[in-house]
């Protein structure tokens, strides 16, 4: 894992950014998304298309949050983070309790490796809108990503449970892995193999594939890398994790893969 500096951001929204917008702050009436029309960030619109329509219903004087929020999302398509995290930061300000805004610039100040300043939005976003399934998938990864792996499993338990769906023991699995917890990590690897979604049972067999490999159950490796690649022969992991193993029973080096063990042979 890179190193990262976790920075305390302080935030000084300017206010003169935006008196071009309308007649100044105040709190509108909230728009529905027919409302919002091409603003609304699920709209058919490009991102420069979004971004004039949010700014034409600001300067007529329609400033809820909403439309900051939507103009921020359009922002962030574009690639225009900055400008982004400005309209967000004028959002909670309008309304201090919208989770939408807290969860977008969490998400975006994690981009940006502003780490603990990204956690603490989702933390607040969470608090508002426990189940925001997309802020607490955003911070389970964050934590994953930062090496604290007992908030990472703990999101990703709440996730299951949310959601029901079973790529999250995946990640859950190899959170439980580098922890040293192999069991449980099994037991998640487990648990997918019988899935409706051949994809998802890939996964299954491949990480269990994988912690045969690293307790040198070779034999044991090669057989669930298979298994995976049966279920999804475009699976890239399975099929270099399968390459390793057989070559180290072989006593090749993982570069020099048997013809067996090609792509075709598992079509």
């Amino acid at each position: 894992m890179r190193t990262v500096a976790l920075a305390l951001v302080a935030l000084v929204p300017s206010m003169a950014a935006y008196a071009a917008d309308g007649p100044g702050m105040r709190v509108s009436d909230a728009l529905t998304a027919d409302e919002l029309g091409p603003c609304d960030r699920n709209s058919n619109g490009s991102s420069l298309d979004r971004i004039t329509a949010c700014t034409d219903l600001l300067k007529i004087g329609r400033t809820g949050a909403e439309v900051y929020v939507a103009r921020a999302a359009a922002y962030s398509d574009a690639g225009d983070r900055a400008a982004a995290i400005a309209d967000l930061d004028v959002a909670i300000l309008v309304s201090p309790d919208d989770a939408a805004a807290y969860a977008m610039r969490g998400a975006l100040y994690l981009k940006d490796e502003a780490f603990r300043d990204g956690l603490v939005d989702l933390d607040r976003a969470l608090d508002l809108a426990p189940g925001d399934e997309e802020a607490l998938r955003t911070r389970a990864f964050a934590w994953d990503e930062l090496g604290n792996l007992p908030a990472a499993i703990a999101d990703y338990t709440a996730l299951i449970a949310l959601s029901g769906d079973d790529s999250y023991r995946y990640f859950r699995g190899f959170a439980f892995l580098r922890r040293g917890e192999t069991a449980q990590a099994v037991a998640d690897f487990d648990a997918m193999l019988t899935s409706s979604s051949p994809t998802l049972s890939a996964w299954g067999y491949r990480g269990r594939g994988f912690v045969h490999e690293q307790a040198g159950e070779m034999e044991a490796a090669v057989a669930d890398y298979t298994q995976a690649l049966a279920r999804d022969p475009s699976d890239d992991r399975a099929f270099a994790g399968r390459c390793r193993a057989a070559a180290a029973l072989s006593g090749a080096a993982p570069a020099s893969c048997p013809a067996a063990l090609t792509r075709a042979a598992t079509r």
